[in-house]
């Protein structure tokens, strides 16, 4: 598996908590350091990142070509990485933050539903922020633009421990 790894200047003297970034499908694992800057951010809390490569590569892949949706008749296993599926089957966690952009083409064909996510998070008592950004897409300007706070909002969590 390929992945990248940033460490920030406090690994140097002492163990940092680790955030996993998950890229989205055909990007790869350093698109969120060159795209979104965001080592800046993990080094001003000290937690380190690790960025798997999320998309298989290569001619073996069974894939549909010019689609989105990596693999053929694979939808039965999609519960099991879903989130509002896995809240409903008893994962939880307090809090959730959640941003999505208004101008996002996965939102306005239907693919994406926070209102889902939101319901399930509602029935289950977990306090979920989503915050809809206007006028925002699925680029990486949306993910540069939020990615401190996320990565401040994760660094407090795991720094409590």
């Amino acid at each position: 598996m390929t992945f990248s790894v940033y460490l920030p200047p406090q690994a140097e003297t002492q163990s940092v908590p680790a955030l996993y970034w998950l890229s989205g499908l055909t990007c790869t694992d350093d698109n969120v350091i060159v795209k979104a800057g965001a080592q800046r951010y993990a080094a001003e809390h000290g937690i380190a990142l690790v960025m798997p490569d999320t998309s298989p590569r290569g001619e073996e892949v069974s894939d549909e070509p010019d689609h989105y949706d990596l693999g053929e008749n694979n939808q039965q296993d999609w519960p099991a990485y879903d989130a509002v599926e896995l809240i409903a089957n008893g994962a939880y966690f307090e809090q959730v933050l959640v941003d999505q952009g208004t101008a996002n083409e996965f939102l306005t064909e239907g693919q994406l539903q926070p209102e889902s996510l939101q319901k399930s998070c509602e029935d289950k008592g977990i306090q979920l922020q989503l915050r809809m950004q206007e006028g925002y897409d699925h680029s990486y300007h949306f993910i540069a633009t939020f990615i401190g706070e996320h990565i401040a909002y994760h660094a407090k969590a795991l720094l409590q421990k």
